[in-house]
């Protein structure tokens, strides 16, 4: 495990603008003073207390949802007409996706891989900007899937029903449009695109090389199942690369779960955690409510090495990307309540904001 660190440190520092990766809210929290989110700082805003269901009182800290999720109360406006990017926004976004797969393209060749020529997998595609990078990276072609249902269920006012379905995915036809066509005719000719759940895929069978994901094995409804479809979809030898954001870090409970103390969607149990938006956020409930429930998985890192392995894939490398000041923030308390609920979490889990994975399908 040193040797692993040693190694992922190593790799880091040969990367320009490396600590610019996909750190989500936690990239505040890192770049901030010594008093960012202190114990000091959190006694000086607490503004109320919550009870939990085993009479453990807990200080609600004023602005500390601001500061671990910045932008929070877009994810609780009703939805308007969809806004189509142009010009300059869809410049920005492909190119920002370019440097960030640049540095997962490093990675891959520090190992002997790359996408060049390859039939590939995006595991929630979205808007179809990293499907599209993808293909000008050299692959054959790009396969990118989602689900409409995901993005239903975290939007205000919004009912999943076919109606919805059928207006999220003509939506999300009219954003890929808009990257396909900025990718250019030679690699946007290259992606296509599927309403797929990874879960009961139906992308054939030893049909790809590789698949990736970034930001979506947090929401997998089962892992164990996904894994085992992406084992099935690969030809032998075929890679597997996920980056994601784990239910159990500081910022894991997304824009709509993150509450007034920290670890609060880790900390508390279902009962509680509804129980808590009543009192503190009823307007907020259903939704925040649906998205704990239905949107975020609960796999630690012990479930993740489970779920490789029986899948069976070769596992070639799995990186926390942990954070030392998220160390300096947790305490046997905080911990010994996420553990009770969860007893396969450690501290890894609750400190790494971000873990990147790297599988092979065994050749035989």
């Amino acid at each position: 495990m040193k040797a692993l660190a040693r190694q992922a440190m190593r790799f880091a520092g040969k990367l320009p603008g490396v600590d610019r990766l996909l750190w989500h809210g936690s990239q505040f929290l890192e770049g901030a003073g010594a008093d960012y989110l202190s114990p000091g700082w959190q006694a000086r805003h607490v503004f109320r207390q919550f009870t939990n269901s085993h009479g453990e009182r807990i200080a609600l800290v004023e602005g500390l949802r601001d500061r671990v999720k910045p932008g929070w109360r877009a994810m609780l406006a009703p939805p308007g007409e969809p806004v189509i990017p142009g010009g300059p926004a869809v410049t920005r976004r492909l190119a920002s996706w370019q440097e960030k797969f640049a540095h997962v393209a490093g990675f891959l060749d520090c190992h002997g891989m790359s996408v060049a020529g390859r039939d590939v997998l995006e595991i929630g595609a979205y808007d179809g900007v990293t499907a599209c990078v993808l293909a000008q990276a050299g692959a054959a072609s790009v396969t990118g899937i989602d689900i409409a249902a995901y993005y239903i269920n975290q939007t205000a006012d919004e009912t999943l029903d076919q109606q919805s379905i059928a207006r999220k995915n003509a939506e999300l036809e009219q954003l890929r449009a808009v990257f396909r066509n900025a990718a250019g005719a030679g690699a946007g000719d290259r992606v296509r695109f599927l309403e797929d759940d990874i879960c009961t895929s139906a992308v054939d069978d030893a049909s790809l090389d590789m698949i990736f994901s970034w930001e979506v094995m947090e929401h997998v409804a089962d892992p164990a199942t996904a894994f085992a479809q992406m084992y099935r979809m690969l030809r032998p030898g075929g890679v597997v690369f996920h980056e994601y954001n784990p239910f159990f870090s500081i910022d894991g409970g997304h824009s709509l779960c993150t509450l007034d103390f920290l670890w609060g969607h880790a900390r508390l149990s279902d009962a509680d955690f509804s129980r808590y938006l009543e009192e503190n956020r009823p307007r907020e409930k259903q939704l925040a409510l649906s998205f704990f429930r239905n949107n975020l998985n609960r796999m630690t890192l012990a479930d993740l090495h489970v779920c490789i392995r029986r899948a069976g894939f070769d596992e070639l490398v799995v990186i926390p990307w942990s954070r030392r000041n998220h160390l300096d923030l947790l305490d046997a308390g905080i911990l010994a309540q996420c553990v009770r609920l969860y007893p396969s979490a450690t501290p890894v889990d609750l400190v790494s904001p971000a873990v990147w994975v790297l599988l092979r399908k065994p050749l035989q």
